[in-house]
């Protein structure tokens, strides 16, 4: 198969002869198994449900054809202009899928299979060598970056922008191909469709400038008559639609191609600062599994490094300090780095003979560049077309490996190739479980799923005009989450839903007490809960002394004799030993002060009366470690008595994997004041692990 003789190695023999049937069976059946893998890659996703950015369409739905010009002449509501997508969206995925999710993770799917089969011809033109154009198909078309494009509907612009914009190189070196205009008019048709698909489209004259540049040379090297002046002839039409289009964009923009708002996070920053900070793309494109900053590193071992290692060095030492925690991305790095080697050392030994290295690369950059100065955002699905460019120096990088080893070890050389063929698919495998796991996708669809289930559960019906209010918490992006809300219009079909978010500013009507249509909803973790009855208790409790309401950090001390590992951490929200936290227990979500193992926290009571008694409810955070005690003692003229005490080991006991309700009678110290102290302690085993310890409601009643 990969040719005959133990002195050499004949790189091309498995495809045939160039141009032969033998190599174009070797390539459509080559072809084939990568959709093939594709598929097993890139299907996992398929029971996932919509996120933020899929319900975007649906809460902006088109349902009259007249709207479609207004789509084209306006921005979106987010400030970009994409009108095809809406169209295609409205007028086409959602007639055939309504409210159905796995429709939607089909159709990008095969748009990337779409998107593969024009990468491979675009390849094939180009490098017109089998093993190196076979080597570039699957580095694009398995890349993890895949999964965010194939993700259901999340990246509609990207795979849309993306088919067009193939497409559009393909019938261009077609028509370099024929000189028949036909190809030219097409190229030109899905030019303009791919700008009105996303904005990044504007790089496709000089990609495309890259690519007529590659073909001269080749024709030249066979010794033909090259058409750079007749092709560059033809590029002037498409710099003519490219200076329309960011004249009448600029205009929509008012007069700037990116937004002046410092709060818009897609705003540009051309800085030193903000080029360096792309730096993630590198290590993405390659497939490395790391990235400055995405992992803060575990927290202990962070906080030990710090002292040691400089500031600017943190970043890349947190990412190696979760190889522990998460063991696929130090095997991802001992699969993928022959790979980085083995294309560092072809750009070394071809960049000067071999122009596809230097178009390749330019090719990477200048499709990037739209995105290489946002202000904050760097995501890996602007990859997506870059990647062709990057896989291009991928294949003829292997392929000059291959062929230099093949002289001297062919053994060696076949084992080498079957192994980088594995290792990246495996690579990319690991990955995209990992994407299942971790991605920001992944969690959004997962939120928007629970939240969802989490309200019709507790509210199958809610009555027009309703407002649901979402107090601050613990949950970041909870608006993005919600796509403002448009997540349970769409989903309760009822677009009269107010809905208001303490992130944002909004406050809580001031008639909720008397309005049964205002739901207050608190988000925890993944899942949603209904606190308005919480909320409503309170404030109709006008008698009642919470001690809630008067915890201070002043009021908090700390038992020494309890042993952390790392001494004075314990890995709480601004690591605090005590400190008033929401969380939930079984179906319960409660406002609570936490108090860690060591921690004493001591409220003052007001005047105690016969009928006092105070009311709690105490539960454990966390089913981890081996349980913890809380105590409540009274203090008073230095004399100090238990009132009340419970072990809780969620852990090993499920019933105790709730809220316990408790009243303690104060009588006995009618006529005083006295000091209430609440503490947590880790037992007999000394072991402090997970022991945080909550106390709900925690008021003096008379009642």
């Amino acid at each position: 198969m990969f040719g005959e003789g133990g002195s050499s190695l004949d790189v091309e023999a498995p495809f045939g002869g160039s141009g032969s049937p033998s190599a174009n069976r070797w390539m459509l059946t080559a072809l084939l198994l990568v959709l093939l893998l594709e598929t097993a890659l890139f299907t996992w996703t398929f029971s996932a449900f919509f996120g933020s950015d899929s319900i975007f369409f649906f809460a902006r739905r088109l349902t009259n054809p007249t709207e479609i010009l207004g789509a084209f002449t306006s921005l979106d509501d987010r400030g970009n202009y994409r009108p095809l997508t809406l169209v295609f969206f409205s007028f086409v995925l959602y007639p055939l899928f309504k409210l159905n999710h796995v429709g939607y993770h089909v159709v990008p799917l095969l748009f990337h299979f779409a998107n593969t089969v024009l990468a491979f011809y675009l390849l094939l033109k180009l490098l017109r060598r089998p093993l190196a154009v076979l080597v570039g198909t699957v580095y694009f078309g398995l890349s993890s970056i895949n999964f965010f494009i194939t993700y259901s509907i999340t990246f509609m612009p990207d795979f849309t922008y993306a088919f067009f914009y193939l497409t559009s190189l393909a019938f261009f070196l077609r028509f370099d191909e024929t000189r028949k205009k036909g190809w030219l008019i097409l190229s030109l048709a899905a030019f303009l469709l791919s700008l009105f698909c996303k904005e990044a489209a504007v790089t496709l004259p000089p990609v495309l400038l890259i690519c007529i540049a590659l073909c001269v040379i080749q024709r030249h090297r066979m010794g033909q008559i090259g058409t750079w002046k007749k092709n560059s002839a033809a590029l002037a039409p498409y710099v003519v639609i490219l200076v329309v289009y960011l004249g009448f964009f600029a205009s929509l923009k008012g007069g700037a191609l990116y937004s002046r708002s410092l709060e818009d996070p897609y705003r540009a920053s051309f800085t030193l600062s903000t080029l360096s900070g792309k730096s993630q793309y590198l290590w993405w494109a390659v497939n490395l599994p790391s990235g400055r900053g995405q992992l803060k590193g575990h927290p202990r071992a962070m906080r030990f490094l710090s002292k040691l290692v400089p500031p600017r060095l943190l970043p890349y030492v947190g990412e190696a300090s979760n190889l522990y925690v998460r063991p696929t991305r130090l095997l991802r790095l001992l699969l993928v780095t022959p790979l980085v080697v083995v294309f560092l050392f072809g750009l070394k030994v071809l960049w000067r003979r071999e122009p596809i290295i230097i178009g390749g690369l330019l090719w990477f950059i200048i499709a990037l560049s739209p995105v290489l100065f946002l202000a904050t955002k760097t995501m890996r699905h602007n990859l997506y077309i870059p990647l062709v460019g990057l896989a291009a120096v991928v294949g003829v990088a292997v392929r000059e490996v291959y062929a230099r080893a093949g002289k001297r070890h062919p053994q060696v050389a076949r084992a080498g190739l079957a192994y980088l063929f594995a290792a990246l698919i495996a690579a990319d495998a690991f990955a995209v479980k990992s994407h299942l796991d971790y991605s920001w996708p992944a969690k959004a669809s997962l939120v928007a799923e629970n939240y969802l289930n989490d309200l019709k559960k507790a509210h199958p019906v809610l009555p027009r005009h309703a407002t649901l209010f979402f107090p601050a918490n613990n949950v970041d992006d909870l608006v993005f989450y919600f796509e403002g809300g448009n997540l349970f219009r769409i989903f309760y079909h009822d677009q009269t839903f107010r809905c208001l978010f303490a992130q944002r500013g909004d406050v809580l009507p001031a008639d909720y007490l008397s309005d049964p249509s205002t739901f207050i909803l608190y988000c925890y973790d993944t899942h949603l809960y209904d606190i308005t009855q919480q909320y409503r208790d309170s404030a109709l409790d006008g008698t009642s002394h919470r001690l809630l309401d008067n915890f201070t950090p002043d009021s908090v001390s700390f038992n020494e004799n309890e042993v952390y590992p790392l001494r004075g951490y314990f890995g709480t929200p601004g690591n605090k030993s005590a400190l008033l936290y929401r969380f939930a227990v079984g179906d319960e979500c409660r406002e609570a002060l936490v108090t860690v193992a060591g921690a004493r926290v001591r409220f003052t009571t007001p005047m105690i009366t016969a009928r006092s008694k105070l009311v709690f409810g105490v539960a454990m955070l966390h089913n981890l470690g081996d349980g913890a005690t809380g105590s409540i003692w009274s203090e008073h003229h230095r004399t100090r008595q238990l009132l009340y005490q419970r072990f809780l080991n969620p852990a090993a006991k499920p019933e105790d994997r709730r809220w316990f309700d408790q009243q303690v009678d104060l009588s006995a110290y009618a006529g005083k004041q006295i000091t209430l102290c609440f503490e947590c302690s880790s037992g007999e085993s000394g072991d402090t692990a997970a022991d945080w310890f909550g106390w709900s409601i925690m008021k003096i009643s008379d009642k």
